[in-house]
């Protein structure tokens, strides 16, 4: 797991914020996941998600499942990011959406849509009755652009 997802993410972070530093790039707009935030069992259920919640690592490690792995993987290389940029004077905003969907531009089928296909093909004789958070990639390019462009963000 580590050399195979987690190694390689946390890598392409710094290489992508090594770029912006040499660009001299003011601030970065880090497009994460909710995978991040939201797969920690001991935030409170009542309590908003804000930037104290991130997915609790060793819960993800313990999951042993791909997702858990994705949340683990997601959530080290935002706190790469983050912490990346408090040691380079860099300002980063972390947008984490959760399962989009909507047109898409690539001709392959993106991991949310994967998921919705394997729902209504595999034939699942049941699913969890539980909430599914899912977002318009419309509505993901709008929150993007107005992390570039509202100035009092950072």
């Amino acid at each position: 797991m580590q050399g195979e997802f987690i190694e390689p993410a946390l890598r392409g972070t710094r290489n992508v914020l090594d770029a912006c530093i040499k660009a001299k790039v003011k601030r970065v707009v880090v497009v994460s996941s909710a995978g991040a935030v939201l797969y920690n069992p001991k935030w409170p259920k009542v309590q908003p998600i804000d930037e104290e919640c991130w997915s609790d690592p060793e819960y993800c490690k313990r999951a042993k499942t791909n997702f858990g792995n994705y949340c683990l993987t997601k959530t080290m290389a935002e706190t790469e990011a983050l912490e990346y940029a408090k040691k380079n004077e860099l300002r980063i905003i972390t947008v984490c959406p959760s399962f989009v969907f909507g047109p898409m531009l690539q001709s392959t089928v993106n991991s949310s849509n994967l998921v919705l296909m394997s729902l209504l093909e595999d034939g699942l004789e049941s699913v969890e009755n539980s909430v599914r958070p899912i977002v318009d990639v419309r509505d993901v390019a709008e929150a993007l652009l107005l992390a570039y462009t509202f100035v009092h963000l950072t």
